[in-house]
């Protein structure tokens, strides 16, 4: 934001704080990337993002005009996580208050939830596929909270040229 609202660098310390904060989170992404290289296994197929993108980082080492470098891993999977933890907050919180509303969409859901994962066992991806309406809910909450932030102005304050290509004002 303070790129795209430049008069946000006039109040006094919040740019000391907002880059303090996101140096913090930077090292923190670098940190889970690090653990997440400990564990992959190059025999094995990805398991993520992060696997896919160090396979390709390591099938362009000596290309200096390649995208796939660790700086770009770390912001890639810092926009994800950003992203995600938004849609995630606010979907919740539209889910919470519906629910309230709807005692029994939030009945059925649970026992759909006890039934597929039990109380027991984390939840994992294939378990969607046996809760329909789980699912159909997840999506109506998103769509009827329309969770989608408006979000920083995606546009240049000046020409930019980005691998050879030039982003005009």
């Amino acid at each position: 934001a303070l790129n795209s609202i430049p008069v946000l660098l006039q109040i006094p310390g919040l740019a000391s704080k907002v880059f303090s904060a996101q140096k913090a989170f930077i090292t923190l992404t670098n940190e889970m990337i690090q653990e997440h290289r400990k564990t992959r296994d190059p025999t094995q197929p990805p398991r993520h993002l992060i696997d896919a993108f160090v396979d390709e980082i390591e099938k362009a080492k000596g290309n200096p005009k390649t995208s796939f470098n660790e700086e770009n891993l770390c912001m890639v999977t810092s926009d994800l996580f950003i992203a995600g933890m938004v849609s995630t907050s606010i979907t919740l919180t539209w889910a919470l208050l519906l629910m309230i509303l709807h005692p029994d969409v939030q009945r059925r859901v649970q026992q759909e939830i006890d039934e597929v994962i039990g109380r027991e066992q984390l939840p994992e991806m294939g378990d969607q596929t046996r809760m329909p309406f789980t699912v159909a809910v997840i999506h109506e909450v998103q769509r009827f909270g329309d969770i989608v932030p408006l979000g920083v102005p995606h546009m240049t304050s000046r020409d930019t040229e980005v691998q050879g290509f030039l982003i005009p004002k």
